[in-house]
């Protein structure tokens, strides 16, 4: 728990670890009692309130259940297919993120859904909201005006759904939270909420917790570049350092929907910031300021690899937002939009019977297959 005098922040790195569970106002503390009551000696139940865990979990379940109305409804109709469907939920879930940290002006999804609500085709607003969002440059005008382009990875298929009544209610009610406070790791809660419990298992799918995907990233990729970067003295030794940083390569070879790919890619996101900042202190106390600003660490240094094709496609909606995500936490200025394209970086294949991207770095759970089915499929 850390206090500046005017909030209190308490930790739970079980739960997260890059940010507080909750940030408590000093002045607000006499009504927000419950949310300390795991400092008193007598066995109290602690209340933080409805904190980032609860809400990804809440809209994880909200995202999975319309996939899964829809996947039936796409099965029975022929209407659409189950990745057609799967792209559309995370087409809508990626508008979701993009209004709540800015990168949608004028909240374009959410009245959308409103002109849907009242009587519009759903078919013809989303498909023309997502069709401006993946034009280059800024929506001139119309219904969707000053729309900026996104990328054409996740946009470059734009399924038009009709949506039932209780597909649009459920999006819509969804859409009323305050996404500003979901996780990333909504795209992997979505994954188990929408896989059935049988095919997780037979496929060895395994979800991992922020805490344990640390304790393989610390070890594998952030203590030797921290001891790398103790070691080197000078601005041009921090500058090659930050250089290498930039053509250092992360690969999750059974990656499911990328966690360990977002966590990796926010650890190097650190180092940098860790460099610049010694670089920084090293030009107040230097005289020498002649060195440029180098390339920076992106989501196209990763790559990653799932047997399931929603999987990989969760894995690089997580990735591309990975970027906008340490921009704010970060305080950085890179450019947020257009999204990566990260279609060629995470794809659909087997680790166990297919090469592995070349990296410097490997992380994730290991691709699990029983004994006896590896050696079916070995012959």
């Amino acid at each position: 728990m850390l206090c500046n005098f005017d909030e209190l922040w308490v930790y739970d790195f079980n739960q997260l670890v890059d940010e507080p569970l909750v940030k408590l106002r000093v002045a607000d503390l006499a009504s927000q009692s419950s949310s300390l009551a795991f400092l008193s000696k007598s066995e109290q139940p602690v209340h933080f309130g409805l904190n980032q865990i609860e809400v990804t979990e809440a809209q994880a379940r909200s995202m999975g259940e319309l996939f899964g109305r829809l996947r039936k409804r796409g099965e029975a109709s022929g209407a659409f297919t189950a990745l057609e469907a799967q792209r559309f939920v995370l087409q809508c879930v990626l508008s979701l993120f993009a209004e709540a940290r800015g990168l949608l002006p004028n909240l374009p999804f959410t009245l959308a859904l409103d002109a849907c609500q009242g009587g519009q085709s759903s078919y013809d607003v989303l498909g023309n909201l997502f069709g401006e969002m993946n034009t280059p440059g800024v929506t001139p005008g119309g219904q969707f005006r000053g729309t900026p382009y996104f990328n054409g990875g996740l946009f470059a298929h734009i399924p038009r759904l009709e949506l039932l009544s209780d597909e649009l209610d459920l999006l819509s009610a969804s859409a009323e939270e305050n996404w500003q406070r979901v996780r990333p790791s909504i795209f992997g809660n979505i994954f188990e909420a929408s896989s059935d419990p049988k095919t997780r298992h037979a496929h060895g799918q395994h979800f991992t917790s922020e805490v344990d995907m640390l304790q393989i990233i610390r070890p594998t990729i952030v203590e030797p570049w921290e001891e790398r970067i103790t070691q080197a003295g000078s601005i041009a030794e921090q500058e090659g350092l930050r250089q290498a940083l930039t053509q250092y390569r992360v690969c999750d070879p059974a990656c499911g929907s990328g966690n360990f790919l977002y966590m990796g890619y926010n650890a190097v996101k650190d180092l940098e910031v860790a460099i610049l900042r010694r670089i920084d202190e090293r030009r107040k106390s230097e005289a020498r300021k002649d060195q440029g600003v180098l390339g920076l660490v992106t989501p196209l240094q990763f790559y990653g690899m799932d047997t399931s094709p929603f999987a990989v496609e969760l894995a690089r909606v997580t990735l591309m937002i990975a970027r906008k995500v340490a921009n704010d936490r970060l305080g950085l200025t890179e450019r947020d939009l257009p999204l990566d394209n990260l279609d060629a970086n995470i794809r659909v294949a087997d680790a166990l019977f297919t090469p592995w991207p070349e990296a410097d770095a490997y992380v994730g759970n290991l691709p699990f297959l029983g004994g006896q089915e590896y050696q079916d499929r070995a012959r």
